[in-house]
């Protein structure tokens, strides 16, 4: 099979249109007043003792917004964790987004979002830790916390971090600072749950306000669509393996190939006419297809868009 890189590219275009846009999950922290606690977010804790104590703060270093929260308690004993729970907040499968810094922490430091979260028992927790210089995620069960995996870093402290976790079904995948470094599977919380923001200890640790998708089983394709220059057919190729599922010449090579949904176009490979053997990928609205073409991609989209969408 004859697959070039733009043709992969195409293939991410189309779930980057189709898997729904992020979204901030609100204003809570923009709105709250400095040294307060924000509207629908709650203070709890994993364990027993004196800690977990969050306010806003002002960061002008912060990549998104000026407000904070920020957990600044350094009592608490080493076995407890600090959370700040999103009450309104109820997601199964996600894209979690959140931004963190390091501040302080003799015993601890970092930290990371909660996601799937039931009560201070039962959640799952990423976490960063520029003392051991690793990157974590666990689930947290009965009270009891159980590593899932882990990754060797070497990130510094009182800096801006990222963290980003996609969790879909079983899977669960989480990225710092754009990379990928986690990636496994677990059901041991199989409902849907809130969100919120964990430091372990002593740690304190400032917190961006979280970006929360959350995309619905429609909205994420198992299949794309791909354009394959070399001998002008479209093959239908499965995500999850990577394999092309079937073939469709599409007669006299192809201009470029449209994906249409409601009858409206959403994605869109396009020949470059200087260089015939390479595709630019535009966003629908800039893309011009030949209208003698239009047959056979909507014979593609009537057959086989139902099987991805």
């Amino acid at each position: 099979m004859f697959i070039t890189r733009v043709t992969f590219l195409f293939a991410l275009l189309c779930c980057e249109v189709l898997c729904g846009s992020i979204q901030k999950s609100g204003d809570d922290f923009d709105s709250a007043a400095v040294g307060g606690s924000p509207a629908g977010w709650a203070a709890a804790q994993t364990g027993t003792g004196d800690g977990s104590v969050w306010e806003i703060q002002v960061d002008e270093s912060s990549p998104v917004g000026k407000h904070v929260l920020a957990q600044t308690s350094s009592t608490a004993p080493s076995p407890m964790f600090n959370l700040c729970v999103k009450t309104e907040s109820d997601a199964l499968d996600v894209d979690l987004q959140v931004s963190l810094k390091a501040v302080s922490g003799k015993t601890d430091q970092g930290g990371g979002p909660v996601w799937r979260y039931q009560d201070a028992n039962n959640y799952y927790i990423a976490r960063f830790n520029p003392l051991e210089n690793n990157f974590r995620v666990y689930k947290v069960v009965d009270g009891k916390r159980t590593q899932l995996a882990t990754a060797k870093v070497d990130e510094g402290n009182e800096t801006w971090h990222s963290i980003q976790i996609v969790h879909r079904g079983e899977q669960i995948r989480c990225s710092l600072d754009g990379k990928l470094l986690l990636d496994v599977k677990d059901n041991a919380i199989p409902k849907s749950g809130k969100i919120g923001l964990w430091t372990k200890a002593d740690a304190m640790t400032a917190f961006t306000e979280p970006i929360l998708a959350k995309p619905s089983a429609t909205d994420v394709p198992t299949q794309v669509l791909v354009v394959n220059t070399k001998d002008a057919s479209v093959s239908l190729v499965d995500l999850t393996t990577t394999k092309e599922v079937s073939r469709h010449s599409v007669g006299p090579r192809p201009y470029g190939i449209a994906v249409t949904q409601d009858g409206k176009t959403v994605a869109v490979g396009v020949e470059d006419e200087g260089n015939g053997s390479n595709y630019r990928l535009q966003r629908a609205a800039r893309c011009k297809v030949r209208p003698t073409q239009e047959a056979s991609f909507r014979h593609l989209q009537k057959n086989y868009w139902n099987r991805y969408h």
